[in-house]
């Protein structure tokens, strides 16, 4: 049974442990397949409405100037809505717990990956691999090539990179930081 579209808590609930408490939760959409940048695209809709006016005008024979320009530019914008709206939407889940974190790419428990503080080494703000926004990069206390995600359910290692886009990385950061600490140095351990 999958989560509720307008309560995430709903997905995160039911996988706490016993004395386990949430404290902080976001949602979000996100292709579930990356885009290239913004500059690719156009570019990539500039080739193809070239590709569009060349192969009329190789079919038709001769074009006016005009006749190609239009051609051009339709082919060219007919490609813009499949550059930004290409891709799966898959929605994801970030929580924070007072003994973990825990993220859920998709409805499915089976897809919820935890790291918890025992394990958890730095966490750093840095910006996503286009340079356009920010994310959280987390990395476990051992240094090790080990992936720093595992599947909640038995526990194998997720060989993904996964890092956290949330709205406002440098508050969750802290957050983190605060939960952390108290893990180790409050109540957290229960």
């Amino acid at each position: 049974m999958g989560a509720s579209v307008l309560n995430p808590a709903d997905l995160i609930t039911p996988v706490l442990n016993p004395g386990e408490r949430l404290i902080w939760i976001e949602r979000r959409r996100r292709l579930g397949i990356p885009l290239p940048a913004v500059r690719y695209r156009v570019l990539i809709a500039v080739g193809f409405g070239f590709f569009l006016e060349r192969l009329v005008t190789y079919a038709a024979g001769s074009l006016s100037a005009f006749a190609q320009i239009e051609l051009f530019i339709v082919g060219g914008l007919l490609l813009v809505p499949v550059l930004w709206r290409d891709g799966v939407y898959e929605a994801t889940t970030y929580a924070v717990t007072n003994r973990r974190l825990l993220i859920a790419v998709g409805p499915a428990r089976k897809q919820i990956r935890e790291l918890t503080f025992a394990e958890l080494g730095s966490v750093r703000v840095s910006y996503d691999r286009y340079g356009v926004g920010r994310i959280l990069e987390f990395a476990k206390r051992e240094p090790s090539r080990a992936p720093v995600w595992s599947f909640l359910d038995g526990g194998k290692p997720d060989k993904r990179f996964t890092p956290w886009k949330v709205d406002d990385p440098k508050a969750v950061q802290q957050l983190i930081k605060n939960a952390n600490d108290q893990y180790w140095f409050g109540s957290g351990k229960d």
